[in-house]
């Protein structure tokens, strides 16, 4: 518990000092991980708005790197929240 706490703690203060830095790092990770394959994302934060910016693959097989102009193919249910993030 106050391992956790710490981490999220230095986390959060990271996210402070440089809010771009911190998002960019946790999404590489994400991808490292194995979690996504590619990410791309625009974040706010105090007004200040970064990105887009594309961390990871857009095809895993031949290798291409995601661009932030990438196109994507939304499946259905993604629609709807797509249209009320709108």
């Amino acid at each position: 518990m106050f391992r956790s706490l710490t981490l999220r703690n230095a986390a959060a203060l990271a996210f402070a000092q440089s809010p771009a830095a911190s998002i960019t790092d946790r999404l590489q990770t994400l991808v490292r991980q194995g979690t996504y394959a590619g990410i791309v994302a625009t974040y706010t934060c105090s007004r200040k708005t970064w990105g887009p910016e594309a961390v990871g693959m857009r095809n895993v097989e031949t290798r291409k790197l995601l661009r932030p102009d990438s196109i994507f193919q939304v499946m259905s249910m993604t629609k709807p929240v797509t249209a009320v993030l709108s």
